[in-house]
């Protein structure tokens, strides 16, 4: 039995070195922590790269792409965005519809205590509604614009572009 077991150990010390040797290919980036999803919109592209940011550097944005890196000089990034957005504006546009709804039903016509609970309530549930329906949007929300002097190259001119996008 002491046999087998060192015959065992000296059979793993010999396998180990000649499995270590072999380098294996270097695996790609992590994404970066704290940002899930991102959608870079690069100079000449119709639609934007989704993708998970792995690595910014002084010069280049790397994106994990389907797993594999995408590099991305800053000089091409127009624009980056996120997924999700406020419904901030949602709840105003819900608030507003309250209350013009409480004006054509004419609540403001009555010059009683009522009007206040009903101007207020009324508009409190149009805002959550608002709001409510809002999240239902997800929308995006940009974290970075290249400014406008910025351009591509020496010979940045305006331009006449057309862009045409179908989605269903």
């Amino acid at each position: 039995m002491r046999v087998l077991v060192v015959l065992l150990i000296a059979a793993l010390t010999v396998a180990v070195p000649a499995h270590a040797q072999t380098a294996p290919p270097l695996p790609a980036p992590a994404p970066l922590r704290g940002v899930s999803r991102v959608f870079v919109q690069e100079a000449g592209t119709a639609d934007p790269i989704p993708g998970q940011l792995a690595r910014i550097d002084a010069s280049t944005l790397t994106l994990l792409v389907d797993g594999q890196p995408h590099e991305i000089p800053f000089d091409r990034i127009l624009r980056i965005d996120v997924p999700g957005d406020s419904v901030k504006n949602g709840a105003i546009i819900g608030a507003v519809v309250g209350v013009v709804l409480v004006a054509l039903a004419g609540g403001f016509s009555h010059d009683g205590p009522e009007t206040v609970p009903l101007v207020f309530w009324t508009t409190t549930y149009s805002a959550l509604a608002g709001a409510g329906v809002d999240a239902l949007h997800v929308g995006r929300s940009s974290i970075y614009k290249r400014p406008e002097g910025m351009g591509a190259g020496a010979d940045d001119q305006p331009r006449l572009r057309v862009a045409f996008k179908l989605r269903f």
